[in-house]
């Protein structure tokens, strides 16, 4: 799941022990017992929970991949805290629940096309979770149009969207495929260009580095050790 890839980071907590370990226990303990009852009434608090719950936080993950079990119950209370803006955090969250209820619902349909917009990554492995393959048009021009950073050292949001495509689609277009592959290659290659050149390791009895037609030993290694 792309949750515990992206928002999967455990947070640190500073107290330590059985204390520490209880302290994270309990809120996940109780968001299982809540979903495997199906408490209805409890799906507004674990959605609000959920909203406000830093990413980094372990009960995040939780409430997110498991709310979905509930079932349709959570379609309407979802949708009705889902924030204006596709940019803020808990949009993200609340459509990782919607995408995972097996519903088809064009309102969650183009929750996640909003997100894609705000979000490619997060949106592209949404649309390809929830299944519908309205969604490969937008995947396709998001890869066409994707220019990676080639000063950045963290791979390329391409490789996501394209796996997303593939999921939702099959192996891509011969054509969208070369530009991809184009776009990686440059990546790959301005990653290698910043990458300082190393040198050469000269051995003691290997021809000295500076011209002089000695041994390493004889020359500057020997000057370099006196």
């Amino acid at each position: 799941m792309y949750l515990k890839v992206k928002y999967g980071r455990a947070r640190r907590v500073e107290s330590s022990g059985a204390h520490a370990k209880a302290t994270l226990e309990r809120p996940i303990h109780a968001v299982d017992l809540l979903v495997d009852l199906k408490a209805v009434a409890a799906v507004g608090p674990m959605l609000d929970r959920l909203g406000v719950t830093d990413l980094d936080e372990v009960i995040h993950d939780h409430i997110a991949l498991r709310l979905p079990e509930i079932g349709p119950a959570v379609l309407e209370p979802a949708l009705a805290r889902l924030p204006p803006r596709a940019e803020d955090a808990s949009y993200g969250s609340l459509c990782c629940v919607l995408a995972h209820l097996e519903l088809e619902d064009e309102r969650i349909y183009q929750a996640l096309c909003n997100l894609l917009e705000a979000d490619q990554v997060l949106g592209g492995i949404l649309l390809a979770d929830y299944g519908d393959t309205r969604a490969l048009p937008l995947l396709e021009a998001a890869i066409r149009n994707f220019e990676p950073d080639l000063t950045s050292p963290v791979r390329p949001d391409l490789v996501d969207l394209v796996e997303s495509y593939e999921i939702l689609g099959g192996p891509l277009p011969a054509e969208l495929r070369a530009k991809a592959d184009g776009a990686m290659a440059a990546w790959h290659a301005a990653r290698a260009a910043l990458e300082p050149a190393k040198s050469p390791k000269v051995g003691r009895n290997d021809p000295c580095p500076c011209g002089s037609g000695k041994k390493h030993k004889r020359c500057c290694l020997g000057a370099a050790s006196a």
